[in-house]
Parts: C-alpha cells; structure tokens; sequence
C-alpha cells in the first residue's frame, strides 16, 4: 500500500480533473447558471447553486492514488488515501466506500444500491434505472463513492419527474401531472440529495416545487434548467431562477 504525501495527493487529484465526467450538455447548463447573478446596487451572497449544481457527475480521483483491490469495492472509507484523515485536498468525504469505477463488476455493485423506495417516473423500470446509474458512474482509472451512487439514482429519478411534468402539462394528462407535481414536492425530503445539499439546491427544488404545483410552467422550465432535466426547452431563463431562489431565501434589494 503506498501513502502519498500531501503535495502527492494534491498533484494527483488535479490531475483526475473531475470535471471529465462531464458531458458537453452539462457544462454548458453550468456555464449558463454561472451568468445568473446579482446585479445594479443588491449586495447579495451568490447562492450555492450558482456556483455549481448539484449534478450527478463523480468527484473522482485517479486510481492510481490509491491502494488496488479486485473487483468495485475497495474497501477504502474517507479520504481515498488509505490511512490519510487530514482532508487536505478540499474535497469533503463522507464516510462511504470508495468504488473503482472501471471495475468490471461495478454494475453489480450500482445494482446492490438500487433504491427500492424511489418513485419512479411513467415509463421508467428499475433495471432502466440501474443502467442509467451505471453509465453516469462508468470511468476508467477513477474512483468514487458509494453516496455518489446513491445520489445519482435520485437525481436521475428526479430529473424523470421534472421531464414527466413538462410532458404531461403539454399533452394535458391530469392524472400524470397531479402525480408529478406531488413527487416534485417530495423529493427535496429525499435522504441523498438531502445529505449531500448546503441548502441551496434544496431550496430551489421547494420553491420551484410549490410553483410547479400550482401550475407554474415557466418554473417548471427553469428548473428542468438548472437539474439539467432533458425536458428543458433551451430557453436561458437565469433571471426567473434568480427571482425566485431570492423569493425563497426572503432576501431584498
């Protein structure tokens, strides 16, 4: 097993360069909430979530960090450095299990996760879901954790009833919409997004939730926007989702 020192660490973990899980449409979506910002005389703390989404790409480090093991499992907890709890990459770790996300077993693993809980979307089956989960974990040479996992399944979930709503608001199906909005509503109660939030992307689901339960599709795009939901239309709409996380923060000019 070989200990990196600090400086190794930090050299290493900028070359993973995390952001390679992302795909083109997800940068692009960041880019696009990057410009939402205060403007004129407000003086406000830019919020959370316009710094960065929170998305279901992996915080990842090279493989090569870490001690091996065979299979998905590592049997490494915390810090991916085995023996390491100073945390001094600025990466905050929880206290699940690292995975080696080029494991030829790892879809197994994805699938032990499955949670049996989660409501799905019209249309949408459980292995569907667990292999969605595993394409958007699948690296080669990187690692991540068991909560990213976890996290990727509701938030794939999530964004299926964001796209669910968006379609039956267009075809008038009362019965799927009335559902739809009632998951929207609940899912910022679920226990992944819940632990791994600051509160800002949280905040934004209730509030866009409630507008969305009253009908509001104007808001309903917006936050098919920022959860980088398929059902988004393309349309920048940084100023509404700016009006109504402050709304929802009770802030003032």
């Amino acid at each position: 097993m070989t200990r990196l020192s600090d400086t190794e660490l930090r050299q290493a973990l900028t070359a993973a360069d995390p952001a390679s899980a992302v795909s083109l449409e997800h940068t692009e979506a960041t880019r696009v909430i990057h410009r939402a910002r205060p403007v004129g005389r407000r003086r406000r703390r830019r919020p959370a979530w316009l710094i960065a989404l929170v998305a279901v790409f992996t915080i990842a480090v090279p493989a090569t960090a870490v001690a091996g093991g065979i299979g998905a499992r590592t049997g490494i907890f915390g810090s991916p450095v085995p023996g390491d709890d100073s945390d001094t990459t600025g990466f905050d770790y929880d206290d699940s299990e690292w995975l080696d996300l080029g494991a030829s077993d790892l879809k197994q693993v994805v699938a032990s996760m499955y949670p049996d809980w989660l409501p799905l979307a019209p249309g949408i089956t459980p292995d569907a879901m667990i292999d969605r989960a595993t394409a958007q974990m699948t690296q080669s040479g990187a690692m991540g954790q068991e909560t990213v996992v976890k996290r990727t399944y509701e938030f794939i979930a999530y964004q299926d009833w964001v796209n669910a709503w968006i379609t039956a608001h267009a075809t008038g199906d009362a019965a799927t919409l009335e559902q739809a909005a009632q998951v929207l509503l609940d899912a910022p109660t679920w226990p992944t997004i819940v632990a791994t939030d600051d509160g800002g992307f949280i905040l934004m689901m209730r509030a866009c939730g409630e507008r969305i339960a009253e009908g509001d599709a104007e808001a309903a795009q917006a936050l098919a926007q920022i959860s980088l939901a398929s059902g988004w239309d393309g349309v920048d709409r940084s100023g509404l989702l700016e009006e109504i996380y402050y709304d929802a923060a009770g802030e003032e000019g």
